[in-house]
């Protein structure tokens, strides 16, 4: 991985490298929280002030609202691992996410999704892309 560029966000400095066709942001210190919201349905708000790294278990249909969102000169990467629960039903994503080749993913049936939402300086959008999905739970 080379490095593109190397900017400073809240003192922390940030890299920028280049992935195959698109890019990685990588931070030199991780300060990562995470939220586990467990089986959810319904309206589900995702507050990224209280923790970067979210996981749901889809147990119906999903409407999804994002807040916490960055400020002037922040950068804020939401990390969402979405597994399979008792339904396969969708999730509405926020007209605010902009996806990845303009089009919103589909859910896999089975196992694991996992999804990057960026935002940065106070722009009301969300850049979605998709990290891998149908991962499965391994069998121990």
């Amino acid at each position: 991985m080379s490095e593109l560029v190397k900017i400073v966000v809240n003192e922390q400095p940030v890299r920028i490298c280049k992935v195959s066709q698109s890019y990685l942001v990588v931070t030199d210190k991780s300060t990562d929280k995470s939220q586990a919201l467990g089986g959810v349905s319904g309206n589900v708000t995702i507050d990224a002030s209280l923790g970067n790294v979210v996981s749901l278990v889809r147990n119906g249909a999903i409407t999804l609202s994002l807040t916490g969102s960055a400020g002037a000169g922040e950068v804020c990467v939401l990390t969402l691992v979405v597994m399979a629960g008792t339904s396969n039903a969708d999730i509405t994503w926020p007209d605010t996410v902009l996806w990845d080749h303009g089009a919103k993913p589909m859910l896999t049936n089975s196992g694991i999704d996992m999804f990057n939402l960026f935002q940065f300086n106070g722009v009301d959008c969300w850049y979605g892309t998709v990290v891998g999905q149908d991962f499965q739970v391994p069998i121990s």
